[in-house]
């Protein structure tokens, strides 16, 4: 079974994602500049990930590293499932049309993705 992460998850696991293995004081660091959190919140956050088994800590106290055990692609994937799923009536095709709505995308490029759909939903 896949493992979700929350919204407020993907900003730390971005960052574990590409400075892995980091220490626990630079996500701290990183999570009080970017996400003006409390160091309390960044810690709860990483520990409930390792609890899920989404991370893995190595290293005690101060020299604590956290690294990934979900990638990047993985968590991408269970997002887009997630999202298709709810917002979308787990219609890919709806969701394609919704994505594509606003862009300047050429007639070739929508039938090429309109085959696309129609071979993935057989």
């Amino acid at each position: 079974m896949r493992k979700k992460i929350n919204d407020a998850e993907f900003p730390i696991m971005n960052f574990i994602w590409d400075n892995e293995p980091v220490a626990m004081s630079e996500i701290a660091l990183f999570a009080a500049k970017e996400l003006t959190w409390k160091k309390t919140t960044t810690y709860t956050v990483v520990k409930r990930l390792c609890d899920r088994e989404i991370t893995r800590k190595s290293g005690e106290s101060k020299a604590m590293h956290i690294s990934s055990i979900v990638s990047r692609e993985e968590a991408q994937l269970t997002h887009a499932d997630y999202l298709v799923k709810k917002m979308y009536n787990n219609s890919l095709k709806m969701f394609c049309v919704a994505f594509m709505k606003d862009k300047n995308v050429s007639e070739t490029k929508m039938e090429e993705l309109q085959r696309l759909i129609e071979e993935i939903e057989e």
